[in-house]
């Protein structure tokens, strides 16, 4: 659970910060957070295929196409409202 809390955390976070960094997104810090949330949201994965004893999010449900094209379609209605 805390890959994924880590892992969004990371990836969103920048979206807010880079009006206030002082290059932008050129910023150092802006570009790690994007590439450790990312890190951290595959590393969950890779957690809950090999190494979960009880799985925090079954490893079926991150290869169904209809779940993932779901996501997907709400993260861009999300975004279309920014």
């Amino acid at each position: 659970m805390a890959l994924t809390i880590f892992g969004w955390s990371l990836l969103l976070l920048p979206f807010n910060l880079v009006s206030s960094a002082p290059e932008g997104w050129k910023t150092g810090y802006i570009i790690a957070m994007i590439v450790l949330g990312v890190l951290c949201l595959a590393g969950f994965a890779v957690w809950e295929e090999y190494f979960a004893t009880v799985a925090y999010l079954p490893f079926r449900f991150l290869k169904d196409r209809t779940i993932i094209g779901a996501c997907l379609v709400y993260g861009i209605m999300f975004l279309s409202i920014l």
